[in-house]
């Protein structure tokens, strides 16, 4: 089986215009907010020419309300559009500016008034912990599709402008087995995971499967990965995050490799089945769900365990959610667990039945996943399940035979 890689100009998948594209006379600003939200917007070239005034000019275009004071030492900037800074400032908004040589975030050493801007300039806010990384959208990719649902908040919906139609920009041949997972689009650059070539007479590879990367605009391999798999398929999904890319390999092994390079940072076997379940990195964490019914949080430095959680059946395709520091995973035997980012411990458990291979969807303080009633690998019944913050259910709904994941838009849970 070949693969093709199809780049449409649709979504995510597009390379954004920005600063650094040359949007004449402007400046682009950017507010990340830390939980998978980020907003865009380019501002002419503010009087005076500093990174507070293009940030006032930003935040007015977005109707995004700022909390800030003065002082002796200049600007703080306290909240955006109401997200604040708590009292044991765990969390702040810092200042970063675009480094157009190095192309990379640089946290500023200066302060806002002080931070001068010109035309092609691009400024940041980011609200995290002190000693996190820059925003993972950037001027080369805007609305970047960092997982297999896209950001660690798992919404399964781009921040990309919607265009009339869609249109093939490139295509690419992988000569390499089936892409069975989702890409992930970030830094100009486009991840993916082919299976290999399996001759399953002699049960060996032809071709080993790979972790890789094309250019975003022309769609050339930038390097390959190849790593021994366990059978020709390979079902998680890659996620990039601060200049990693982090992959859960069927070999039972979660991988980190150099998104420039392709070079391996680190790798972690767990236990278990082979892994199915895509990397969600949220709080220096990567997380995965394992066939030996295990949640695991790995550290995105160095690939140690920070923790490891017993859950209740394997957990096969779902992704884990992350949403206000807890993480939300769904099993092969029905049941929804809610479990704390910062040390794994369960907070609820809800048994709903069926399998619940899905990502689960928090939005406005409800969870939403689906249950499917399968026949052998054949899901013959769906069910979308609405569940309070609490883990109760509040209603049920009768969707078919799909037991995919649930997303929001405008309004609407799609399914």
């Amino acid at each position: 089986m070949i693969a093709t890689v199809v780049l449409l100009l649709a979504g995510a998948l597009i390379p954004s215009s920005g600063a650094e594209d040359g949007d004449e006379g402007t400046v682009a600003v950017l507010f990340d907010f830390g939980d998978g939200r980020w907003a865009w917007n380019d501002v002419a070239v503010p009087d005076p020419a500093n990174s507070w005034c293009a940030t006032m000019d930003a935040a007015d275009a977005l109707d995004f309300d700022l909390e800030y004071s003065f002082s002796q030492y200049g600007v703080f900037l306290e909240g955006v559009d109401g997200v604040d800074t708590p009292d044991d400032f765990s969390k702040y908004w810092g200042l970063w500016s675009w480094d157009l040589h190095d192309r990379v975030w640089k946290a500023s050493m200066v302060g806002v008034l002080d931070m001068e801007v010109q035309i092609g300039d691009s400024v940041a806010w980011r609200f995290a912990a002190f000693d996190e990384p820059g925003p993972d959208a950037n001027p080369t990719t805007r609305d970047p599709w960092l997982s297999f649902r896209g950001g660690k908040d798992v919404q399964g919906v781009s921040a990309s402008p919607r265009l009339p139609a869609a249109a093939d920009f490139w295509s690419m041949y992988m000569y390499n087995g089936p892409i069975d997972s989702t890409l992930a689009v970030a830094d100009g650059k486009v991840f993916g995971i082919s299976g290999g070539i399996f001759d399953w007479n002699l049960f060996e590879f032809k071709q080993l499967p790979a972790v890789f990367a094309l250019d975003i605009k022309t769609g050339a391999v930038l390097w390959e990965y190849e790593f021994q798999g366990s059978g020709g398929f390979e079902i998680g999904s890659p996620a990039y995050h601060a200049g990693k890319v982090f992959a859960t390999l069927s070999n039972r092994s979660v991988i980190a490799l150099d998104a420039d390079s392709g070079d391996l940072v680190w790798q972690t076997e767990v236990e278990g089945e082979g892994l199915s379940s895509s990397p969600t990195v949220a709080a220096g964490k990567v997380l995965t769900g394992t066939g030996a019914g295990k949640l695991v949080a790995l550290r995105t430095a160095d690939g140690s365990v920070n923790w490891t959680t017993n859950v209740s059946g394997w957990v096969y395709f779902a992704q884990p959610t992350v949403h206000d520091g807890i993480v939300y995973i769904g099993t092969d035997n029905g049941t929804l667990h809610a479990v704390s980012l910062e040390d794994g411990t369960e907070v609820w458990a809800s048994e709903l039945g069926g399998r619940l291979r899905g990502t689960p969807l928090v939005y406005d303080q409800n969870i939403y996943v689906i249950k499917g009633i399968y026949d052998g690998f054949i899901a013959k019944e769906g069910y979308l399940f609405a569940l309070s913050m609490d883990g109760n259910k509040r209603w049920e709904a009768n969707i078919g035979t799909t037991a995919s994941s649930p997303a929001y838009v405008d309004g609407k849970i799609v399914v």
